[in-house]
């Protein structure tokens, strides 16, 4: 799952606006019912997507920059994950419905990744880039609640049997967003979970 979403995060502007390019292109070519110049008008829909892409890509990059700094890419892939629904544009030729459908759950994306939400307890999150993986642990951390622990456990057991399985040996523990404790406490935990898996950690 994760490794999909790393891929979207990369691709969903891509997909969102190359998707909008070709259902106009062939919502167009179906009003007037002439397909003579389909495979041109499909090429620039596609040229005019990526290129409309990267644009907004890079416009977005700098403004975020300024409120984000180094947290730029994270913010960047949310919102390129978030805009991924665009592909079902690809239908909306045939059943408008599509369209609407489309935008309707990527502003619902959008908003729900940008909601600020207090974490219950702790938790952690992968995120692999270019080999390299950050587990990042966040939340409120509560030292007696089982359930929170076991809930964190699980998480870790599956996050790092990801890396293995994606053959990710680098892997970095991320305790900055914790709050009320620096992770020391956590740290053995962790690191006897990762000797099951027999990888070592940084931090």
């Amino acid at each position: 799952m994760s490794f999909i979403r790393e891929k979207l995060g990369k691709m969903g502007i891509y997909i969102f606006f190359t998707s909008l390019a070709l259902f106009s292109q062939t919502n167009w070519l179906k009003s007037k019912n002439s397909y003579d110049s389909l495979e041109f008008r499909i090429f620039m829909a596609i040229v005019l997507g990526v290129s409309l892409s990267a644009g907004v890509f890079l416009i977005l990059e700098k403004i975020l920059y300024k409120y984000y700094g180094d947290n730029t890419k994270e913010v960047m892939n949310k919102l390129s994950f978030s805009l991924s629904p665009g592909f079902l544009f690809l239908f909306a030729s045939n059943n408008m419905g599509f369209l609407y459908l489309g935008i309707g759950l990527s502003i619902f994306m959008v908003f729900n990744s940008f909601l600020e939400r207090r974490p219950k307890g702790f938790i952690n999150t992968l995120v692999i880039n270019d080999n390299v993986a950050e587990i990042k642990v966040e939340g409120v951390y509560t030292k007696k609640d089982t359930t929170i622990m076991k809930a964190f456990l699980d998480d870790l057991v599956l996050n790092l049997n990801e890396c293995v399985d994606e053959n990710v040996l680098d892997i970095k523990v991320n305790f900055s967003r914790l709050k009320e404790s620096d992770g020391s406490e956590l740290k053995q935990i962790i690191n006897d979970v990762a000797k099951y898996f027999d990888v070592e950690l940084s931090y």
